[in-house]
C-alpha cells in the first residue's frame, strides 16, 4: 500500500472552481483504483505562513500500482477535460 499526502493551494477567490474540479478529478481518481482516506482544511497558521486550502490523504495499492495508475490517470480524457479548470483553481500542489 502506498499513501500519498497532497497539499492543495488554490488561487484566491477560486473556491467554487476548485470544488468543481475536485468533484470530477476525485471521481476519476477513484475510477482508476485510488482511494481517498481523508480530506480536510487545515487551520490558518498563527505566524501567517501560507497553509494549503485542503489536504488529501490518498491510498493506492502498491508502488507498481501507483506507477501504472499515474500513467492511466494522467492519460484519462476525463481528467484532460478538466485541465483549464485546474489551472484556474489550483495555484500549486
Amino acid at each position: 500500500m502506498l499513501v500519498v499526502i497532497a497539499h492543495l493551494f488554490i488561487h484566491p477567490g477560486q473556491e467554487a472552481a476548485y470544488r468543481a474540479y475536485e468533484e470530477e478529478a476525485l471521481a476519476c481518481f477513484r475510477a482508476h483504483g485510488g482511494e481517498v482516506l481523508a480530506a480536510f482544511r487545515p487551520r490558518a497558521s498563527a505566524d501567517g505562513t501560507p497553509t494549503p486550502y485542503e489536504i488529501h490523504v490518498l491510498r493506492i495499492g502498491s508502488e507498481q500500482a501507483f506507477a501504472d495508475f499515474r500513467a492511466d490517470f494522467r492519460a484519462d480524457p476525463a481528467l484532460a477535460a478538466l485541465a483549464e479548470l485546474r489551472v484556474q483553481a489550483i495555484a500549486r500542489t
